[in-house]
Parts: structure tokens; sequence; C-alpha cells
């Protein structure tokens, strides 16, 4: 594992700091005002509004690519719902089956996990004022995956798609188990697959979310019913490094067997979404908070501290809020 000691650690996060900053303050305004603050000035998330999604059931899943709105789907739910930051349902999409995560691709097509079926759903979505709340958009199959379970799906800026799947939902590895992460093209023509790391070990005991930056592939890997880490791959998905949470990092060359690994303190990462400059932005289990990271897994900042239930997702929308969904079923909107 990358050690050091503590002041060589700090010297590392502090020129790392440093350098994303200059970075940032080079960048396109588009690239997020408010990581721009958040890294140069250390500051945190300012709550914009807030609403209810579910009396009960965690927020699991969300993603947007307009402003002030956001798809939401609360965890086990058969549909999804478009939201704006009030918390204004403005469309529906129904399902008659178990769902895994989704994607927005073209600010009109949503791409669905169908966990039970074991494809990829497409919905075109239908736009206009006369459409209605419980018809927006036509489902159909977009291909099959086979005899493996699709988790998560993203895609790349040139199109293709990233697909975790599993045999099986479980944390028993054995030499003929299926826990991969799959590099689709968007008609689903299969063009890379990773099981393994360059020594032949296994990448995944449980792959799940899965999201790019165009260069650098993450997905996180549930190693027990209390743990999980950051597996971070290049595009034709070799290993780069796994990030196991409270500062420690291990490089794609070392050894390391995700089957039986136990953290000496618990740590889950809920969900993940990458920052300007391959800036990683996470949501944290046991802290409750929401942990700004570099480029190479070196813990930056706190940008949301301790709350008083799991940030569980995150999205940001395309006028710079950063929308989160808890465990106690709400949405809360910052800038």
């Amino acid at each position: 594992m990358f050690g050091g000691t503590a002041s060589e650690m700090e010297e590392l996060a502090s020129l790392q700091r440093a350098q994303i900053a200059t970075d940032v303050s080079l960048s396109t305004a588009k690239e997020s005002h408010f990581l721009d603050s958040v890294i140069r000035q250390g500051e945190e998330l300012v709550p914009v509004t807030s609403f209810q999604r579910s009396t009960s059931t965690p927020v699991t899943q969300m993603c947007s690519s307009c402003p002030d709105k956001a798809w939401i789907r609360s965890r086990d739910e058969r549909d999804i719902t478009l939201r704006s930051k009030r918390g204004y349902r403005e469309k529906t999409v129904k399902f008659n089956s178990l769902l895994g995560g989704m994607t927005i691709v073209n600010d009109d097509t949503l791409l669905i996990c169908g966990l039970e079926d074991r494809d990829i759903k497409q919905v075109k979505l239908s736009t206009g004022m006369a459409t209605s709340l419980f018809s927006s958009g036509k489902v159909t199959s977009l291909f099959c995956t086979g005899q493996l379970y699709p988790a998560y799906i993203c895609m790349s800026p040139d199109g293709d798609l990233y697909v975790t799947l599993v045999d099986q939902s479980d944390f028993n590895v054995t030499a003929d188990s299926e826990r991969v992460l799959v590099r689709y093209s968007a008609q689903g023509e299969e063009k890379r697959r990773a099981r393994h790391d360059g020594r032949g070990d296994v990448l995944f005991t449980c792959p799940t979310r899965v999201r790019t930056n165009g260069d650098v592939v993450g997905v996180i890997n549930v190693t027990d019913k209390y743990n999980s880490h950051l597996v971070l791959l290049n595009t034709d998905l070799t290993l780069r490094l796994r990030y196991l949470g409270n500062d420690k990092v291990v490089s794609g060359e070392e050894k390391f067997d995700t089957t039986t690994y136990k953290p000496d303190t618990d740590y889950a990462i809920t969900d993940f979404i990458f920052g300007p400059l391959d800036s990683i932005i996470l949501c944290e289990t046991y802290s409750r908070s929401v942990q700004l990271l570099s480029r190479d897994c070196v813990p930056m900042t706190t940008i949301l501290p301790t709350q008083d239930s799991v940030p569980c997702s995150i999205t940001i929308t395309t006028n710079d809020e950063v929308w989160l969904g808890f465990s106690d079923g709400s949405v809360k909107v910052y800038k």
C-alpha cells in the first residue's frame, strides 16, 4: 500500500491541492464553480432546497443532464420520476420488473439496467406540455446481457457503455464466478471485459456503481455487507488503483485479494462522481459525509460534514447544483 510518514502524506496532499486549484482556475467556467471554491477556499456545500421523496425508502438513484431537474428512483421501486428541485413530479416512467442503475443520454433517452430481465432497457422520453405524467416514454430492450445480471451503467464521452454485471449478488467468489465490468458499443456489441487484474487475481467481489470521465473508469466494489471500496481502471480496463478508504490506496501493481479483504475500520462508499480534472466526490456511509479526493485518491477535504442520515446517491445538474439522495428518503440540493 502507498504509505510514507504523516508529514510525507500531508506534503503530497498539499501539492495535489495546489495543482488542482491551479488547474481549476485555468479550466472553463462550465467545469464547476462550486468545486473551485471548495478546493481553493475549503468551503462546504451550501444548501439551496430540499424535499421528501419517500418517508422511509432510501433514494438510491439519481441522474441529470439539465438544470434544476433530476431523474430519481428509490430503492426497490419500479418507477423512475423526473423531479424539479422543489420536489414537483414532472414525469414518471413505469416498469414491470426489477431495475438496476440508470444513465441519461442526449437529454432524451434513459438507459436502465433490467436486473430481473437481464437486459439494458431504453426509454425514449416524450416532450411537450401535453405529455401525461404517467406516459413519459416508450420502454424497449436495447440489448440482452446473456446469463449475467446488469447492475449499473454509465456512458463514456465517445458513446460507449460501461456496465457492471454479476452472476450472483453475493460475496462468495469462486473460480467460476462472473463479477465483471464490460465495455459495450452503443448498440450492445461487447468490446472489452474486465474480470481479473494483471496478476490474474479477481478484480471484484460484487461490482456495483460505475462512472467514467472519459479517461478513468470508477467502480464501487462491495466486499461484504458492511464494506466497499473504489476501483479505478483505465479505459482499456486495466487496473490503476484501489481506494480502500481511511487514506489507504493500493496500486494496480500490488497484489490484493478482494475476496478476503477486511478493513481495520468499516468503510463503505454509496456513490461517487468525477469532478473537474479527475477529482472524485464520494458519499460514505459511516461518516455520513461527502468527501473530495484527488485524482490519485488522496483525501482533500470534506465538502459536506456528518449528516443526520446517510448520503446514498449524488448527481450534478448542468447549472452546477449538487443533488444528494439520503437514506431517510429526502433529496437535498446544494450550490
